[in-house]
């Protein structure tokens, strides 16, 4: 078998084969439970055992690691981050030293920490974590490669909570770079989230043409990806609404506006507490007009 890579959406590619390695911590007959993901493409998908073979002191080091990794991640869902981060971190020492600093699965690892330093409000930590996490990606995919641009995604939102928008913008227009040029900016809703950043940016700037096109961009991209109705563009329109709405073209921003409302009332139901923000916007328009 090879390695063993837990499937985290979003901070790594899957290689074309997943292996799991396993300790059976007890002699008799063992049960593995597999589980597709609810919209897992489809496809011909197989199963097999690779190798057999006794455990080695690394496998049982790396079970150890594997435990303290899930048991992290548990209290992690739980809010509890100062209780995950000790689990974790030896759970990353243990990696580094049978895989190696530079293995793939550290630099996931690596991704976790810093997230769970961001959960406190540990920017200070989290970031060295990150550029680490960073230059493992570019030295072991190479540095145009998707999962870089991931990383620098995750980057930008650290950035943007530091207000640091300088930053942000360096970072976020790197990795829709990286995203062209691997020809997947058009169907990525990580190019998406990077537009609508770098529209609010430059709304906060004054600068109403540009927000516009990263605006613009961003709605495009959402609705390939989940078509013309869908409740997800409704915050695309109302942003678009707004920067119509500063500029003074009262008509379009309540045309958008109106659009984002019935995008979210088609879907949740009139009733819905998010519904309130969208009618907010169509009483300025109204009390404005």
């Amino acid at each position: 078998g090879g390695k063993a890579f837990p499937l985290l959406d979003g901070i790594f590619e899957g290689p074309p084969e997943w292996t799991f390695r396993q300790i059976a911590e007890s002699s008799g007959v063992h049960e593995l439970d597999v589980y597709a993901r609810a919209k897992a493409l489809t496809g011909r998908y197989e199963i097999r055992i690779t190798e057999l073979r006794p455990a080695t002191e690394n496998d049982r080091d790396l079970q150890r690691a594997r435990k303290l990794w899930w048991e992290s991640r548990r209290l992690d869902l739980q809010g509890r981050h100062f209780e995950a981060r000790p689990p974790l971190i030896e759970s990353l020492k243990i990696h580094e030293k049978v895989l190696g600093p530079d293995d793939p699965f550290v630099a996931v690892t690596l991704a976790l920490l810093a997230g769970n330093y961001r959960n406190t409000g540990d920017y200070a930590s989290a970031e060295p974590l990150q550029l680490r996490q960073l230059k493992i990606a570019e030295k072991t995919r190479g540095p145009d490669h998707p999962e870089v641009a991931t990383v620098l995604t995750g980057m930008v939102a650290d950035e943007m909570d530091k207000n640091d928008y300088l930053k942000v913008e360096e970072l976020a227009l790197r990795a829709i770079a990286i995203f062209e040029k691997a020809q997947r900016a058009e169907t990525s809703f990580q190019v998406a989230w990077l537009s609508n950043g770098l529209g609010s940016m430059h709304y906060e700037r004054g600068d109403y043409g540009r927000a516009e096109q990263y605006y613009q961009r961003a709605r495009v991209i959402q609705e390939k990806m989940f078509g013309p109705e869908h409740f997800h563009l409704s915050d695309s329109f109302s942003l678009l609404g707004r920067v119509a709405y500063d500029t003074g073209d009262y008509a379009k921003a309540k045309a958008l506006y109106e659009r984002a409302l019935t995008l979210w009332e088609k879907a949740l139901g009139p009733d819905h507490l998010g519904a309130t923000g969208y009618r907010n916007d169509l009483a300025a328009v109204y009390i404005t007009t």
